[in-house]
């Protein structure tokens, strides 16, 4: 799967979790035209970056459970030396290389 067929994926499952109109799994899985087993890859692949995804039984849809945003893409941001050093030794960088915020709203 090329690179921008994941990040459109994963910017519709973003989308729709926020909607609250994800259905159940099987429903989910068929309004992204994919098997319910590639969903959840999807699911776990933002969960990896700190998406708080989880299903609502009560509603019958997936849920954001804080508030954030979804970000793919550069970021035109000045960095340190030793955070640059962590980026090319394929460290995950929280400030750097995350497709989620999860906490823009303080509580």
């Amino acid at each position: 799967m090329a690179l921008n067929d994941l990040f459109e994926k994963i910017k519709r499952i973003d989308q729709l979790i926020r909607m609250e109109a994800t259905g159940n799994p099987d429903q989910f899985a068929q309004k992204l035209g994919i098997a319910k087993s590639t969903l959840y890859s999807y699911i776990n692949i933002m969960k990896q970056y700190d998406a708080p995804i989880k299903y609502n039984d009560e509603r019958k849809t997936f849920v954001y459970t804080s508030n954030g945003i979804l970000k793919i893409g550069f970021m035109n941001e000045e960095i340190t030396e030793d955070e640059l050093k962590n980026i090319k030794d394929g460290a995950r960088s929280e400030k750097f290389l995350t497709f989620f915020i999860s906490s823009m709203t303080s509580n």
